[in-house]
């Protein structure tokens, strides 16, 4: 289920524009706009890709507890493997400050290297008290891992610091929650069918009968945060960091 049309924005001319090659850039941009000057930026992916895959696992322990509690431990994982990855191919070699393909500029790749885990712990208790009330409590550690986070293709997806380093993109998911707890009961109106009041078939048994109330409670922990800095591209030993790339109208 993966965005394969990548290629199909080559259809208009698409450009990349760096300072670190283009030392006199500045507005207006048109003169610059030539494939002729090394900007000219194609996108690409991976043909070859293979289709991703996610194995999932778990176990699940219930205890009937003092009190009338029913108490439950579960784990349960996951592991994301040739998930979707964006990158940049055709980048300044940092001790030569040349591409390896002068004739183009930075070309945006798509392949299927990047991986992904989860791992969680799940704690939860609940007890049916009488007259139809229930209370429920369920705690869970978990920690999401990855290395592309958004990088997946969406349109706010986030490019690697360093491309050549994928590895070094693993790191907390930017979905990763790592506590939640939620507490929630359960109240069984005594009204309608087998209950106390207006059991007995009629309208008020029918407009009543049924009915309960609930109430939920929910607190979890924050999402990472992640830290950026804004620099231009010739301070960048690749050229990489901050190079804007459109597609002219």
């Amino acid at each position: 289920m993966e965005d394969q049309n990548l290629p199909a924005s080559n259809d208009v001319a698409r450009y990349s524009l760096n300072s670190r090659q283009i030392a006199a850039l500045a507005y207006p941009i048109d003169s610059f706009l030539s494939p002729a000057s090394s900007t000219l930026s194609p996108r690409a992916q991976n043909r070859s890709r293979k289709d991703e895959t996610s194995p999932e696992w778990g176990l699940t322990i219930q205890q009937e507890l003092p009190a009338h509690f029913i108490g439950t431990i579960s784990y349960s994982g996951n592991k994301g493997i040739h998930l979707q990855t964006i990158t940049y191919q055709n980048v300044i070699d940092s001790i030569t400050g040349l591409r390896p393909n002068p004739q183009y500029g930075q070309v945006e790749y798509r392949t299927n290297e990047s991986t992904s885990s989860f791992h969680s712990l799940q704690i939860s208790a609940h007890r049916y008290l009488n007259a139809g009330w229930m209370l429920a409590a369920n705690y869970m550690w978990s920690h999401a891992i990855n290395d592309g986070s958004l990088g997946g293709g969406e349109a706010d997806a986030i490019a690697p610091q360093n491309v050549f380093c994928r590895k070094c993109e693993r790191a907390s998911s930017d979905q990763d929650i790592r506590h939640f707890f939620t507490t929630n009961s359960v109240y069984t109106l005594p009204f309608g069918n087998g209950r106390a009041h207006m059991s007995e078939p009629g309208m008020l048994e029918t407009i009543f009968g049924g009915w309960s109330l609930s109430g939920i409670a929910t607190a979890r922990s924050g999402r990472p945060v992640n830290i950026t800095i804004k620099r231009a591209a010739a301070d960048a030993p690749n050229g990489y960091s901050l190079s804007a790339s459109f597609n002219p109208p």
